[in-house]
């Protein structure tokens, strides 16, 4: 952040001068220092090194320059650019972003978490808008890739540089760059190396740590890949059967309606969606109900409840111990990727689905103004 009229003020001080000391060795008048002080006007950009020099500082610390922000700025940054998409139109917000990824092109994780903001609020009523904001974040991610030293870092942005191709319709890159993940003689699972080195040094606590960790994300992950399985089995009732059953006991067993909401109501949400979509079509079988839509979406209304009591905040259990600490390490801690208006009228869109509307206009209707009644007093 730039911060030169305070470094002027701080910097003449430190040096026991007053206002006229310091126009008399620039050439200035007293007033002008007044002016640099407080903020009303800038010093020429040809006495900016004149000025370093007598402070014996240089031209960014002067400046305030920071090439490289803090996890804390980076938090900061992405917190008020979210509360902005909230209250003002993208193309209001989004110039400002473009300036600040010039001023901080140095700092990796900064352009990574910029990457992240705009995927979280490239809504597709951007119409025409949302090719050159996909563009933008796939600059970014691969200004990460080819530039930053941290492996994770570089694995993440890869990730989501993969997820912008999908969404732009990219898929036989996403296919290319990505197939080596179903070779059957590849080794992914390190975290058991970890758990095991932890063991062997008798540092119980941390291998327990990186054991639920590691179970916590499987869990997630397995979730979300059997979504897609509910899309694939949708012409086949009895597969989708066996996938619904065997998810519904995964969510019973680790209570993930309560930890981990947000994936939760996704899950509910693609179930009701994927039956509703076999009862209209030429296939509906037994056990396949609208009731057991209704039933659904009842499950994910509360979901998203749970969620926003929860503040839109990730916390473990008292199984998953070590989870709320560990996610409050990330970049973004517990700053939320969208703000809680966003997601309120995202999650209450979800009745719009064209599937949905055998159940009927009123129902709907009813289910999407409970919602947002319930939800008000957390917004």
């Amino acid at each position: 952040m730039i911060r030169l009229s305070e470094n002027l003020v701080s910097f003449r001080k430190a040096h026991k001068l007053t206002q006229s000391d310091v126009a008399d060795h620039i050439g200035v008048t007293k007033a002008s220092v007044s002016k640099w002080e407080t903020g009303q006007t800038m010093p020429d950009v040809a006495l900016l090194p004149l000025i370093a020099s007598f402070y014996n500082v240089t031209l960014d610390e002067l400046m305030g320059y920071e090439p490289q922000l803090s996890r804390e700025q980076i938090q900061e940054v992405y917190r008020q650019f979210s509360e902005r998409f909230a209250a003002e139109p993208f193309d209001a917000v989004y110039p400002d972003i473009q300036i600040q990824i010039r001023q901080y092109f140095a700092c990796c994780p900064f352009l990574f978490q910029m990457a992240v903001l705009l995927l979280n609020h490239c809504d597709p009523r951007l119409g025409e808008r949302i090719s050159e904001v996909r563009a933008a974040i796939i600059s970014l991610c691969l200004e990460v890739e080819q530039k930053s030293e941290d492996r994770n870092l570089c694995e993440s942005a890869h990730t989501i540089r993969m997820m912008v191709s999908l969404q732009s319709g990219s898929y036989q890159e996403v296919i290319d760059e990505l197939s080596d993940l179903t070779l059957p003689d590849r080794i992914d699972d390190q975290t058991s190396l970890l758990i095991m080195a932890h063991m062997a040094k008798g540092e119980l606590p941390e291998a327990e740590r990186a054991a639920q960790i590691s179970i916590y994300k499987q869990l997630l992950l397995l979730v979300q890949h059997s979504m897609h399985l509910l899309t694939l089995s949708a012409n086949d009732p009895a597969r989708l059967e066996m996938t619904l059953t065997r998810m519904e006991a995964l969510m019973q067993a680790y209570d993930l309606i309560h930890l981990h909401p947000n994936t939760a109501a996704a899950y509910y949400y693609q179930a009701a969606v994927t039956i509703a979509a076999l009862l209209t079509s030429q296939k509906a079988a037994a056990g396949f109900t609208g009731e057991r839509v209704v039933s659904l979406l009842q499950n994910y209304r509360h979901a998203v409840m749970i969620l926003f009591r929860n503040d839109l905040k990730i916390h473990g259990d008292e199984y998953f111990s070590c989870i709320t600490e560990w996610f409050s390490e990330s970049a973004l801690g517990e700053i939320s990727v969208r703000s809680k208006k966003e997601v309120l009228a995202t999650v209450l869109e979800a009745y719009d689905h064209p599937s949905l509307q055998f159940l009927g206009k009123e129902v709907l209707q009813d289910m999407k103004e409970n919602l947002a009644k319930e939800c008000a007093a957390y917004v």
